[in-house]
């Protein structure tokens, strides 16, 4: 039996707010937006989501939602199972490392910086929820080389401003990111450290 994570580029992570209704109908309520926010129908797609806040006095639930194609969890299952695995459940890689690396009551925003082989991902952490998440197609070598410091630095900057700029429905500035925190492969480098 296996938990297991899914690659961040196959997924379609969304941040929205709906109006409030009662915990049993949250299912269908979201099923009802995944057409408008992903690029793919309800019959070809499994999601899921969590709850970021709920406003009360607004009568509005905010999510985060996350949606893959079926066929992309129907190959996971049949890898799994050809390997005599079960999987029990499957999460997204940076819903795993979110709750891997911040700790559990700490609701302040966090960018996580995912450095792994060939791909590196961008991952905004706030009320321990993952709100945003990005996935360029570039990372660390197979040599634990990084051929593209300046393009990770000029990411880490956009996925900051886009952040750091947002306002609420009464225009007054949300949280800012407070926190980086770098992990994956090579994580621990001096030069990704120092930059």
């Amino acid at each position: 039996y296996a938990r297991a994570t899914l690659p961040e580029e196959k997924a379609y992570l969304f941040t929205t707010s709906i109006n409030w209704v009662p915990p049993p109908g949250l299912k269908d309520a979201v099923a009802f937006i995944i057409e408008e926010n992903a690029p793919l129908s309800l019959a070809e797609s499994v999601f899921d989501f969590e709850i970021v806040s709920e406003d009360e006095s607004a009568a509005e639930i905010k999510l985060s939602v996350s949606v893959l194609p079926k066929n992309v969890i129907n190959a996971y299952v049949t890898l799994f199972e050809s390997a005599l695995i079960t999987p029990i459940s499957f999460d997204l890689e940076s819903r795993a490392i979110a709750r891997a690396v911040i700790r559990r009551g700490d609701k302040r925003p966090h960018l996580i910086i995912n450095l792994s082989v060939n791909k590196t991902g961008f991952y905004v952490v706030e009320e321990e929820v993952v709100q945003f998440s990005f996935t360029p197609a570039y990372g660390v070598g197979e040599d634990d080389s990084y051929s593209s410091l300046d393009n990770l630095k000029a990411e880490m900057r956009k996925v900051s401003a886009f952040w750091n700029t947002r306002t609420d429905k009464s225009g007054k500035l949300e949280k800012k990111i407070e926190n980086v925190i770098l992990c994956g492969l090579a994580g621990s480098n001096k030069d990704f450290v120092e930059k």
